[in-house]
């Protein structure tokens, strides 16, 4: 994902692409993509398709995921929480 976003970034400069943002608004916006890429400013609206990379806000949600079904299987484990959606494999 990182490697996505700055070769993003390196893109858009040497397509001559400049933001109409101060430096400092460039650089939050980079730092908080960077960490949850879904935001896109409104000065960056004119590049391409208006997302500078549209394809990358699943990857939190993915990792979210992965991250909290681990724990919810804890979960139901420590309070032995019956399993309802396990496959039954009693004869019709």
């Amino acid at each position: 994902m990182w490697c996505s976003i700055a070769l993003s970034v390196f893109l858009m400069f040497v397509s001559g692409f400049k933001p109409e943002a101060p430096l400092y608004k460039f650089l939050e916006w980079l730092g908080v993509y960077m960490v949850y890429p879904l935001y896109t400013p409104e000065w960056l609206r004119g590049y391409g398709v208006g997302a500078i990379n549209g394809s990358l806000w699943i990857i939190p949600i993915q990792l979210t995921f992965y991250a909290l079904v681990p724990l919810a299987y804890l979960v139901m484990k420590a309070k032995k929480l019956p399993r309802r959606f396990a496959p039954s494999y009693s004869s019709c």
